[in-house]
């Protein structure tokens, strides 16, 4: 009877180690990842005339701000378009997926400055690769039209 407590003893003692030690190795392990948290779009979205007159360069900007990171991206593009977008993260790698969607009277005479505001929550230190990569109207694929590497 002696020795059954023993090892039911020893053997919540065990588990309780076991499952201790588990949970500090995945404390240890877990990098914050980066999540996009939200995009915001200005510039000829916002149908901002002074954008339509812009001879402003295509461009990326980051901003840190603690645990966040912020990509500005502002692209010169047909004003008769309309642009969607997505975000793709994998490893360090931030790509950025750029479609015209346009069906109907897509193209115009005039040029537009459009501009995208992608929000990261969970941003460590370290050196970033980003893509920028456009899909442009009856275009079947995706052409990297900027690339690039940051570090704060």
């Amino acid at each position: 009877m002696k020795s059954i407590k023993t090892i039911v003893i020893l053997s919540v003692i065990f588990l309780i180690y076991y499952l201790i030690s588990c949970a500090k190795d995945d404390n240890e392990n877990n990098e914050k990842s980066l999540i996009l948290s939200k995009t915001e779009k200005g510039g000829c979205f916002v149908n901002t005339p002074d954008y339509r007159k812009s001879a402003k360069a295509d461009t990326v900007f980051f901003k840190v701000t603690r645990d966040s990171l912020s990509m500005n991206l502002g692209l010169n593009y047909n004003c008769c378009s309309r642009l969607a977008d997505s975000i793709d993260i994998k490893n360090d790698v931030i790509t950025a997926f750029i479609k015209d969607t346009c069906t109907n009277l897509c193209v115009c005479r005039c040029v537009c400055y459009f501009t995208f505001d992608f929000k990261f929550v969970g941003y460590t230190p370290k050196t970033l690769i980003y893509i920028i990569k456009l899909k442009r109207h009856n275009e079947s694929i995706y052409n990297t039209i900027m690339q690039d590497t940051i570090q704060y």
